[in-house]
């Protein structure tokens, strides 16, 4: 194995199957920046904005829905072409819950729940 190449491919070779060159994508490794959604502020003001963002910045494709601590459905949205998107909180105080769900980079959906409190 030989991953130091200035083409940042990687050359595998056994005795029994041949050589074999992948390329590597070394900037989708080493910068990913969160590895779960993230919201912030958190708790935010009511009636201001927060980011959700989505894990990897290769994750450019997403929906939420917002709910009340009674299961009502207050916003929902799709987002493409981009890894987050600012977002109103609620005007009244409480507690509340984002269902996100999204694509991750091995194509798996993934569903998450996350508590957005509201002062």
């Amino acid at each position: 194995i030989h991953a130091l190449l200035p083409s940042e491919r990687i050359l595998i070779s056994d005795r029994n199957s041949g050589f074999y060159l992948f390329k590597f994508d070394r900037d989708f490794f080493l910068n990913q920046a969160i590895s779960d959604v993230e919201l912030y502020p958190n708790p935010v003001l009511d009636n201001q904005s927060f980011v959700l963002r989505m894990p990897y910045d290769k994750t450019n494709a997403f929906s939420y829905e917002l709910f009340d601590l009674n299961g009502k459905k207050l916003a929902e949205e799709s987002i493409i072409n981009q890894s987050f998107s600012e977002l109103q909180a609620p005007e009244v105080s409480g507690l509340y819950f984002l269902k996100v769900k999204y694509t991750d980079v091995f194509s798996n959906e993934i569903t998450v729940v996350k508590k957005l409190l509201v002062e």
